[in-house]
C-alpha cells in the first residue's frame, strides 16, 4: 500500500524545489545568447526567469550578466540608464546567494574599472573584497591584486 503522505510530501518537495530552481538549460541559453552578443535575447529570456524564479540567485545573475553586456555594446550614454538594473541584479544576486562568487566577482569589477560618474568606487571594491575573502580566499586575493593593478595605473 502506498504511503498517501510520504507520496504527497515527495511530490510537494519536488515541486517546490523545481519552483525554485534555474535549470541548466535555460542557463545555457541566456548564455548562449551572451555568446553571440545578442542581448535582447539574452535580456528577454533572463527576465522572464527573474520573473518566474524571483528568489534565485542564478536567474539576478543572469539578468546582471546581459545586461553588462548591453552596456557594452550601446552608447555609454546610452549605457548610463541600464546601470540601476544591473547593479540592482547584482545585489540581489549577492543577498540571495551571499556565496555566489561569480556575482561577487563581476559586481567588484564594475567598482574597479568604471568611472566614478558612472558609480566606480575604488575604495568601495576594496570593501567588497574583504567580504569576498570571506567566501572564496583565492578569489579575494585575485581580485585584490587586480585592484592593486588598477590602483597603480591610475597614480
Amino acid at each position: 500500500m502506498i504511503n498517501i503522505k510520504y507520496f504527497v510530501f515527495t511530490f510537494l518537495s519536488l515541486f517546490i524545489f523545481s519552483a525554485n530552481a534555474v535549470t541548466e538549460q535555460q542557463k545555457k541559453a541566456v548564455q548562449n545568447a551572451l555568446k553571440v552578443n545578442d542581448w535582447d535575447t539574452a535580456l528577454d529570456l533572463a527576465e522572464d526567469l527573474v520573473d518566474d524564479y524571483p528568489q534565485n540567485a542564478a536567474a539576478h545573475y543572469l539578468l546582471a550578466s546581459a545586461i553588462r553586456v548591453k552596456m557594452q555594446d550601446v552608447s555609454q550614454v546610452r549605457a548610463m540608464f541600464s546601470l540601476g538594473d544591473y547593479k540592482e541584479a547584482l545585489a540581489k544576486a549577492i543577498e540571495l546567494d551571499p556565496g555566489n562568487v561569480d556575482a561577487r566577482t563581476e559586481e567588484i569589477g564594475f567598482y574597479m574599472m568604471a568611472p566614478g560618474i558612472a558609480g566606480g568606487d575604488k575604495e568601495l571594491a576594496a570593501e567588497k573584497i574583504k567580504s569576498l575573502k570571506a567566501v572564496d580566499k583565492l578569489k579575494g586575493l585575485e581580485m585584490e591584486a587586480q585592484l592593486a593593478g588598477v590602483n597603480k595605473d591610475s597614480a
